[in-house]
């Protein structure tokens, strides 16, 4: 009776976590999609390695399950505990592995999503302060081909016009505009969630801060020419006036 009562305890239990990790369901778990330099990260953690990661949670919570077999002492003189035959249990194993593979499952197609993020970390990796400096040099981004094309000789400058300032600035708009769509949910197989805003605001803020790196330039070069344009016009009225 006690092995029957403890069978179907634990079977009631990972038939609820299979149920809820089916089509038609709603979302039982959920991560979120950070920014962590030099990559994203979810939390919690979505590879299999990771302590205190999803995975581990739900091994976890089927170790639980497995561990009521233990709240009652064997009657029986046998050296196998409750729990012991429990574990044994071709049935139990069974559903355990299906749990376990759509986890498995979940975790690939949610770390496949934050993959497809990977073209925008030239964002938050470059150097902003040296993409400008090139940019002011050379007019674009200097590629490994010109360097190595190059070799000692140096390469002939280039300041970017107006135009080309325009552009970059464009860009990082469209950019912002186009991340600022991005749905801030998605669900995965029906029963898991994965929340990217705290991803999304920092990536906007980011793209943010090279469109103002840019027209803050503009900004300072504009001025600056004033200063000088006064000065120049102040220097030749003194000129005249002598």
């Amino acid at each position: 009776m006690l092995i029957e009562g403890f069978y179907t305890a634990i079977v009631t239990s990972m038939e609820y976590l299979q149920e809820n990790m089916s089509e038609g369901v709603a979302p039982l778990f959920a991560a979120e999609l950070e920014l962590k330099p030099p990559d994203t990260a979810y939390t919690p953690s979505l590879l299999e390695t990771a302590s205190d990661g999803f995975y581990e949670l739900i091994e976890g919570l089927l170790e639980d399950i497995y561990d009521m077999a233990k709240l009652i002492n064997r009657v029986s003189t046998s050296e196998n505990t409750y729990r012991d035959l429990m574990s044994s249990n071709e049935d139990l194993t069974d559903l355990r592995g299906d749990i376990i593979s759509r986890v498995y499952d979940v975790m690939k197609a949610a770390r496949n999503y934050a993959a497809d993020f990977d073209e925008y970390g030239h964002l938050w990796n470059d150097d902003r302060a040296e993409f400008l400096s090139q940019f002011l040099t050379y007019g674009h981004i200097l590629t490994a081909e010109e360097i190595e094309a190059a070799g000692t000789d140096p390469i002939p400058e280039n300041p970017p016009t107006l135009t080309q300032f325009r552009e970059q600035i464009d860009s990082y708009e469209d950019l912002y505009a186009q991340i600022s769509g991005f749905s801030d949910i998605n669900v995965f197989h029906d029963w898991f969630r994965v929340s990217i805003r705290p991803f999304k605001h920092a990536l906007l803020n980011i793209i943010k801060k090279w469109s103002l790196m840019f027209k803050d330039h503009l900004i300072h070069h504009v001025e600056n020419s004033l200063e000088d344009l006064q000065g120049f016009i102040a220097s030749t009225q003194a000129s005249f006036k002598t």
